[in-house]
């Protein structure tokens, strides 16, 4: 059973950088949806 969540070395600082890496990445993927919708809003709010 291979858990793909975890990178190839278990190393505890390994382990630590790639959780860090997935909250930048939830973080970011975060802020680009919050700027497509303000964007959306935007120009929805320009044609009216």
């Amino acid at each position: 059973m291979v858990n793909y969540l975890q990178p190839s070395c278990p190393e505890p600082k390994n382990m630590r950088m790639f959780g860090t890496l997935k909250k930048e990445a939830i973080k970011m993927s975060f802020l680009h949806e919050l700027a497509i919708f303000k964007h959306k809003e935007t120009v929805g709010f320009g044609k009216n």
